[in-house]
């Protein structure tokens, strides 16, 4: 029987364009402060059910970037808090296939 891998997302964030599977194709560690304003805009932009844009709050720490390809083959990235069990599990899984589960959709 095969695994699934999912990844779980908060929202339906802009960098996605639509796309609901990926290939896991690298990622790295990172450090990420508040003034990386770029990086959190990419990161965390999304549009509420009015279609207004709206992005996440500030992030702050060292994070796993985990980059990806999408099914209509548009690259994004995912950050996720820096542990050692998550950098194990996901670079065990470089090459997979993952499917997203998105936690709030838009209407």
């Amino acid at each position: 029987m095969e695994i699934k891998n999912i990844l779980r997302l908060d929202r339906d964030y802009e960098k996605l364009r639509g796309q609901r599977n990926a290939i896991l194709v690298a990622m790295v560690r990172l450090h990420v402060n508040p003034n990386d304003h770029d990086l959190k805009r990419y990161d965390g932009e999304w549009r509420d059910e009015k279609g207004n844009l709206l992005c996440d709050d500030e992030i702050n720490g060292v994070f796993i970037q985990l980059i990806f390809v999408g099914e209509k083959g548009i690259p994004f990235s995912v950050l996720r808090k820096y542990r050692k069990t998550g950098w194990d599990f996901y670079n065990e899984r470089i090459g997979s296939e993952f499917c997203f589960e998105i936690k709030n959709r838009r209407r």
